[in-house]
């Protein structure tokens, strides 16, 4: 055997798909656990484990060397497999030569010797077949004083389910590869009084970084300093005119954590152990069993328990359900017109989906008259104030209250002061202030604090996939196939009638493929067809 066709055999065997697939679910399980493009400061792995991490660069997993070569080795191997099964397929559409010598060399032959006339019994053969919708194949029969087919069922050939399905993950590694190459996302935050551009290209892919590398190879990079420009009919213009949030009072359990579950654990296990001196009838049905089942039910069931959960909340406490953007989108030579976007309900533009992922505020604040800049991490200093001010939540929408009630809650901004501590070692404990509502002047820790121009904003998340619309298509195909092919009932059928001397002889053969298959279901009732 040549190195050709060793290799043609190993790219066309199913156990080399399997082999690779196998290992690829092996990357895939390492992008989900650990955070794919995150920093080796960030996770909790230590020692060799992260000296592994670092030298197969596993935070990258899917953009590694290794996963491609990978991957491009499996896309070869299901082109070979398709190509393969094509060929048997086509091979299988020739004429099939019965003659006796053709079932003396085959196994699981089943012979029938049947008395009766000749002609009869190969038109009630055909004719039970063909009363089943079995199509008939091309065969040629080989010898005197014999009669035999070819029948299949269904509407084609099960062997293009299997080269359905094939296909279908070939199309769906193209589409991964055109995702790898060609898609890009980001993030925009939108607020009322300045509007903002979402790119539909982008620098940024790895298509372009290819590029870039193969350019550098051949000494043609391009200058640093030169800026990437957009032009005007590759941009979308979003404009916020109106962004609101729906508030409930947020839900809380009482007495969680502090019983624990190992605590609760005891209580349901706090039983006493069965007598030795049982019968195993009685051990079945034995008090232990009742009372573990009667203290189940109590820790589940008594509201009245001092370890049980119960849920509640004030009518203080705010908790976002749900936030909708009305933005206007412009584009190159075209009006500017209204649109929606909310949570589970994106925009799809022009090849760019634009998803309603967060919200944002901003406001002014101001310390005795004197505006103040708050630091990205939200946290600010006062001169002669020892300490550090921090902001925290910042409310401004609609409540809906337990009965169904709405109000308009007047915006207010909760800000925080933590006093320094000279001892490091000792914890600084942060004191809460009060609620600062827009436009009202409040004293605290000996300054006069101002909250003013509270404005809500719109944070979308953006994702331009070309390769998503084969996924779309791929995935069904091969479900769908492969449904098909694996609960379909697909049977070959074989068969030749012999005249013998005194009686008639028939070989049947029958090939079945799917798991509902049954070829002794079709021995029984052709049996009783042919005793008739």
């Amino acid at each position: 055997m040549n190195k050709s066709n060793s290799l043609y055999r190993i790219f066309s065997s199913t156990k080399t798909a399997v082999i690779l697939f196998i290992i690829l679910l092996v990357f895939y399980l390492i992008g989900s656990v650990l955070p794919y493009k995150g920093n080796c400061n960030n996770i909790t792995a230590t020692g060799t484990l992260l000296k592994i991490i670092k030298n197969l660069d596993l935070l990258n997993v899917y953009s590694g060397p290794w996963f491609l070569i990978l991957s491009a080795v499996f896309f070869a191997n299901l082109i070979v497999c398709t190509y393969h099964r094509l060929v048997h397929i086509l091979k299988e559409s020739q004429p099939v030569r019965l003659s006796t010598a053709f079932f003396s060399n085959q196994s699981n032959i089943v012979k029938m010797t049947l008395n009766g006339n000749f002609t009869e019994i190969s038109e009630k053969t055909e004719s039970f077949f063909r009363r089943r919708f079995y199509r008939r194949k091309p065969s040629v029969v080989v010898g005197d004083n014999i009669h035999g087919n070819v029948f299949v069922n269904g509407l084609f050939n099960p062997s293009w389910t299997s080269v359905f399905y094939h296909f279908s993950i070939v199309l769906t590694l193209i589409g991964c590869t055109i995702t790898f190459l060609f898609a890009f996302e980001g993030e925009v935050t939108i607020f009322p009084d300045k509007p903002s551009e979402v790119a539909l290209i982008s620098k940024d892919t790895n298509w372009n970084k290819c590029v870039n590398s193969v350019r550098s190879w051949f000494g043609k990079t391009e200058p640093a300093q030169k800026e990437w420009i957009v032009p005007d009919d590759k941009k979308l213009v979003l404009s916020l005119k109106e962004f609101g949030i729906k508030y409930t009072p947020r839900p809380k359990l009482k007495d969680y954590p502090r019983s624990g579950f190992i605590p609760r654990m005891n209580q349901i296990w706090n039983i006493q152990k069965p007598s030795t001196s049982d019968t195993d009838e009685e051990k079945i049905f034995s008090s232990w069993l009742f009372k573990l089942i009667g203290n189940i039910a109590k820790t589940l069931l008594d509201t009245k328990g001092t370890h049980t959960l119960s849920v509640f909340s004030t009518e203080d406490t705010f908790f976002p359900i749900g936030y909708t953007s009305r933005l206007a989108l412009k584009e190159h030579d075209s009006s500017e017109r209204e649109i929606d976007i909310e949570v589970n309900s994106p925009l799809r533009q022009r090849g760019i989906t634009l998803y309603q992922s967060a919200y944002d505020y901003k406001f002014d604040l101001f310390i005795n008259d004197a505006k103040v800049d708050i630091k990205e991490d939200g946290k600010f200093t006062v001169s002669g104030i020892d300490g550090t001010f921090e902001k925290g939540e910042i409310i401004k929408g609609i409540f809906y209250d337990r009965n169904g009630n709405t109000s308009e809650i007047k915006p207010f901004v909760k800000l925080y002061y933590t006093p320094s501590v000279s001892d490091k070692k000792l914890p600084s404990k942060k004191e809460d202030l009060v609620h600062f509502e827009d436009g009202q002047v409040k004293e605290a820790k000996g300054v006069k604090i101002a909250v003013k121009n509270i404005t809500a904003g719109t944070v979308l998340s953006y994702r331009h996939d070309p390769g998503l619309r084969l996924l779309w298509i791929a995935a069904p195909m091969f479900f769908f196939g492969m449904l098909y092919r694996a609960w379909g009932r697909w049977y070959t059928v074989y068969y030749l009638i012999e005249k013998a001397c005194q009686n008639v002889n028939l070989y049947l053969r029958i090939q079945k493929k799917g798991i509902w298959a049954d070829e002794n279901r079709i021995i029984k009732n052709l049996s009783k067809r042919l005793a008739l």
